[in-house]
């Protein structure tokens, strides 16, 4: 009989006490062994120095194993209790997925399991030829010359770490699922998880999940601390002609996707920059200080001044950082890439890209002051929480968020 891990998905809103959850369950000292696996490093402290009545190991590098993976390794192999980070824990090779039997998994945060791995395919096809790399008859590569160091060096080192498949002249590189197979239970705390990478690829690899909504999230009413601006600021010729809430399929990319920001002349930057300006400015009147700004990578200097306020990364999750934020602008709309969502597709799993861009966005909106909201000890001194100023000028991605705030 195969075994089959047990893979739960507990679902509530982002700052509702997901890790408070985790800590008083690891207080209640429960039998078996613990791994806590998220994001950031200061969430393991946070563990760290919460749990008072059980016994958790940190992977340190100064430790005396000369990496933090030895350590984390020597540590497992021990069958102690581990909080790491996402990061570190994609670092086990398939030789190490045995320590992990009996582990239960808290996974703080949906764990990053595919991406694309860049590089041209003259250069693939160059590492093929030189014998550095090999391919399979199902388009799975596999290294040959282990002691290669040449200028791919750290691709093919990835090649080594999870699974990695020609796909569309990409490379395509994921966690291999026998690494969910090699754990006990695996429990993962997130919010909208259908709307992930990580749900479309349990689907493709046959995992059988269970969903249960935390309903403690609904406490208060989220549509009570936002303030959404819905003025002239917004992008007027923006809708897309093929856009329709709910249906997962593909619509015009519109202004403010990724492909807008490489061709955009610099006279409609200046104007989105301008917009955002009045944003923070006139309508919010909020310091720089208390605002921030979501643009992609190597973007910002196109278009930022200093009333934006911080960049928060357009991916942003599971960091209480900006939790102080009061104003906030979303100036993108974000697609999943669509080479992923192609292999998906080939292998059989169609994504929702709706759901994916919401889970997104809702990730981002919940870093700033929304995520206080409910917590006693974060009240103002109005007696209340502050209310989250909103600047969404997608057409695409307000209306997403729109129809989910109706419902909350």
């Amino acid at each position: 009989m195969i075994k089959e891990t047990n893979i739960e998905i507990w679902s509530a809103i982002m700052g509702s006490g997901k890790t408070m959850a985790i800590i008083k369950i690891l207080n209640r000292n429960p039998k078996g062994k613990i791994i806590f696996v998220t994001e950031y490093n200061d969430e393991i402290e946070r563990i760290l120095h919460a749990v008072t009545s059980n016994t958790i190991h940190e992977p340190l590098a100064s430790h005396g194993e000369g990496s933090k993976k030895k350590h984390l390794l020597k540590l497992l192999s021990a069958g102690v209790n581990v909080a790491t980070t996402h990061a570190l824990f994609a670092m086990l090779q398939k030789e190490d997925y045995h320590l992990l039997e009996g582990y239960t998994m808290f996974l703080d945060e949906v764990l990053n399991v595919i991406e694309k791995i860049a590089i041209a395919k003259r250069d693939i096809q160059l590492l093929l030829r030189d014998n550095v790399i090999g391919i399979d008859s199902s388009q799975k590569l596999f290294v040959i010359d282990s002691e290669y160091n040449g200028e791919f060096e750290k691709r093919v080192a990835r090649i080594e770490k999870g699974e990695t498949f020609l796909f569309q002249n990409q490379l395509i590189w994921s966690v291999s699922p026998d690494i969910f197979k090699s754990l006990k239970h695996v429990i993962i705390t997130t919010y909208n998880f259908e709307g992930s990478y990580m749900y479309n690829y349990f689907r493709m690899h046959k995992f059988t999940i269970r969903i249960k909504v935390l309903h403690s999230a609904g406490r208060f009413k989220v549509s009570n601390y936002i303030n959404l601006y819905n003025g002239k600021l917004n992008d007027k010729n923006s809708k897309p002609k093929k856009f329709t809430l709910g249906d997962g399929g593909s619509v015009n990319k519109t202004p403010l996707a990724s492909g807008y920001y490489k061709l955009a002349t610099k006279s409609k930057l200046s104007h989105l920059s301008k917009r955002a300006t009045n944003f923070f400015r006139y309508w919010c009147k909020t310091p720089s200080s208390l605002n921030a700004y979501a643009v992609y990578e190597k973007q910002d200097e196109k278009l930022t001044n200093d009333r934006f306020g911080d960049l928060i990364a357009v991916n942003a999750r599971a960091t209480n950082k900006y939790g102080y934020k009061r104003s906030m602008a979303y100036l993108v709309d974000m697609y999943p890439d669509p080479t992923i969502e192609n292999y998906f597709k080939s292998q059989g799993v169609k994504m929702d890209e709706n759901a994916w861009s919401l889970s997104v966005l809702l990730q981002w909106i919940f870093r700033g002051c929304i995520r206080n909201v409910g917590n006693e000890s974060l009240i103002n001194s109005a007696g209340d929480w502050d209310k989250l100023n909103l600047f969404i000028p997608s057409f695409r991605m307000r209306t997403l968020f729109e129809e989910w705030l109706r419902k909350h």
